[in-house]
């Protein structure tokens, strides 16, 4: 049963009422009103003014003031062996273990139980109290077949299971769990951001490698994914030191950018940060010994920069932004993780003359063509990069993009190479700049956005 599933109703309402709400929802006969006649006798009989609370597939919930819950589940020929596997390993102590089952018979049971308050915010703590009772079970030799964070509840700090779920076989196909357990990494990371993709959509994302989460939990989801409990067991020790000792997760509209405070001040970029950052990395790595200098354009927080800059000492990085409260971020960034290979810059981009190997223009040029024509911006790069530039640009479609342009005479003269892919390539290689690789980046959250990436060489 869900904790947190359904809405919940605070005024009675009938039992057979509520059965129809509920197969409503489930958009089937999940519950059989003839069938259980006895058990919802029972409870108008012994139980006076109740509430609804919610369902699940095999139980319905209702409060009985505002301790205790009295529930009516369905029987079938496993609910007792599930039943008793339930209470065999009420002695792990994460389980709101029934008090008294007060009516049975082939069709039903009916029983109490105390009450838990929902999980409405996911932390740290909550995340490993989770862990830790799912790895319990296994080493009793159960595994529960749903663990969503919805079927746990709180008493005061501690985390429990409400509900009386099946346990299977540990060699169970377990993918309602690497779900699960990914949505509760995911909330956990990503909670204070607000998404226009579902649930489902989310977990497609992360399958496709576009995740939001940190790499031990993507470690420990894989691991799960195989079933392999060995490396399972062994990965959940370090995501168990992680949400001890460092967790420490910013969110902002743009970067995303984690500082491991246990692990030397390593910084960890999510998501697109990342996806960028390793752009910057693939260039360095194939061509060794010819980047030396790092230009980050418009660095925003400084995350790629300073990552770039943290991971090769010898290089040496210039962080540059014009908005004075996002460089004053990046320079404490840069302080904290020991980056003392960065300097930072509030030159307006335009007018930065010095050269570098490396230049990095994410999401910034498009705003340069309202002031700026974009020969005189390509010129620009060609004037600060010595060998290679990667270029992030939105095009045609993109929300943002359509914004920035206030007015249809934008397009024509200065968004013009903005049409399509093809289009800025041909724009790009016209006016000297070789493209080597293209690409769509992807934002989970943003599929309203149309930003791709262009990596070119300066001719020499």
């Amino acid at each position: 049963m869900s904790v947190s599933k359904y809405i919940e109703y605070s005024y009675e309402m009938y039992i057979t009422e509520i059965i129809e709400y509920v197969n409503t929802q489930c958009k089937n006969i999940a519950f059989d009103a003839i069938l259980l006649k006895a058990g919802i006798e029972y409870i108008k009989a012994h139980y006076g003014n109740i509430t609804f609370k919610q369902h699940g597939g095999s139980c319905i919930c209702f409060c009985v003031g505002e301790d205790f819950c009295v529930k009516l589940c369905k029987r079938n020929n496993d609910t007792l062996k599930r039943f008793n596997h339930y209470l065999a390993i009420s002695i792990a102590n994460d389980l709101t273990v029934p008090t008294k089952i007060v009516y049975m018979d082939d069709n039903c049971i009916v029983y109490e139980q105390l009450l838990v308050e929902e999980i409405t915010k996911i932390t740290p703590d909550i995340v490993k109290q989770i862990l830790k009772s799912f790895h319990k079970y296994m080493s009793l030799g159960f595994k529960p077949s749903d663990i969503s964070y919805r079927n746990y509840g709180l008493m005061g700090e501690k985390v429990y299971m409400f509900d009386l779920h099946d346990f299977v076989e540990i060699d169970y196909d377990n993918t309602l769990n690497v779900k699960n357990i990914f949505r509760i990494f995911d909330m956990l990371f990503n909670q204070e951001r607000a998404s226009k993709l579902s649930d489902e959509n989310r977990y497609e994302h992360y399958v496709q490698g576009h995740s939001l989460i940190g790499k031990k939990y993507k470690k420990y989801i894989t691991k799960l994914q195989e079933n392999n409990l060995a490396d399972i067991n062994e990965y959940v020790l370090e995501i168990y030191e992680d949400l001890d000792k460092g967790f420490k997760s910013f969110h902002y509209d743009y970067q995303l950018i984690r500082v491991l405070e246990y692990e030397s001040n390593k910084i960890e970029l999510l998501g697109h940060t990342e996806d960028k950052y390793l752009l910057a990395k693939k260039i360095i790595q194939d061509n060794p010994g010819q980047i030396s200098t790092v230009l980050d354009a418009g660095c925003s927080l400084g995350g790629i920069g300073c990552k770039i800059a943290q991971r090769n000492p010898h290089m040496f990085v210039t962080l540059n932004n014009i908005t004075e409260s996002e460089l004053a971020f990046a320079e404490g960034l840069a302080q904290k993780t020991g980056c003392k290979n960065t300097s930072l810059d509030n030159t307006n981009l335009i007018n930065v003359n010095d050269k570098y190997d490396l230049t990095l223009y994410f999401a910034i040029l498009h705003h340069m063509f309202r002031q700026s024509s974009p020969v005189d911006v390509i010129e620009m790069i060609k004037r600060q990069t010595n060998k290679y530039s990667v270029i992030e640009i939105p095009l045609k479609g993109d929300t943002l993009l359509n914004l920035l342009m206030n007015h249809e005479d934008h397009w024509n003269s200065n968004f013009y190479m903005l049409e399509d892919a093809h289009t800025f390539t041909d724009f790009l290689q016209a006016n000297g700049l070789s493209v080597i690789e293209h690409n769509q980046i992807v934002y989970p959250n943003s599929s309203d956005l149309n930003r791709h990436y262009f990596i070119v060489r300066i001719a020499q």
